[in-house]
């Protein structure tokens, strides 16, 4: 794994998560997430993006395999590291559903994703409200496909079974600039709702670019 640079785990994260990724098999892990498991290294090998992080269940480790270092992964690794631990110990041996749906349309989602844990859009907007192919050309270099919705969108998959869709409408003479996040329903069978909210923060930093 020459290149590879750790995680910096300075933050608390709840160790029964470790434990109990350390006590699951490797090969139905691996077959729900459709993910690959290094037997020799003993380390689960997940693309995030247009990345590939390792994570080791015995030491409690995650490395990064390919890739270098962002000033959004430094902000928010507690983020990064529960939606690995998460996709790994929740993810289910079922197919993606194949439609979008808003976060209000999640079980629970249309309580949760307001106030403090409403999608984080603003500095999509900002950045992209009159420029929507820049919201594509950003997309594209995080691995994500371009998808014909809205003014400008783009699917990114922070992990093989959770696609995350951004809608954009750029702003015009009559209306301001808006974002919506979409997500194939399967993502509540498989994550939390802080979970999901915590990975579109790392997902809009990284469009943006910060």
């Amino acid at each position: 794994m020459s290149g590879s640079e750790d995680i910096p785990q300075h933050f608390t994260v709840d160790n029964q998560l470790w434990e109990a990724l350390q006590k699951a098999n490797p090969e139905i892990i691996s077959r729900n997430c459709e993910i690959s498991f290094d037997q020799k290294d003993g380390f689960y090998r997940i693309p995030v993006l247009n990345d590939f992080y390792g994570i080791f269940p015995q030491d409690k480790r995650i490395v990064r395999l390919s890739g270098k270092r962002r000033v959004s992964e430094e902000k928010y690794q507690v983020e990064l590291t529960l939606f690995l631990l998460y996709y790994l110990l929740g993810t289910k041996d079922i197919p993606l559903v194949g439609k979008r749906v808003s976060e209000k349309e999640l079980k629970g989602g249309e309580m949760f994703f307001r106030g403090p844990h409403a999608l984080p859009v603003n500095a999509i907007i900002e950045k992209f409200g009159q420029n929507p192919e820049g919201l594509i050309a950003s997309g594209l270099l995080l691995g994500g496909k371009k998808v014909e919705l809205g003014d400008a969108s783009i699917e990114l998959r922070p992990a093989p079974k959770v696609p995350v869709t951004y809608v954009l409408w750029a702003e015009d003479e009559e209306f301001p600039a808006s974002v919506s996040i979409l997500f194939d329903p399967t993502i509540q069978e498989f994550l939390p709702l802080d979970v999901i909210y915590g990975i579109t923060i790392l997902l809009s930093h990284r469009l943006v670019g910060t």
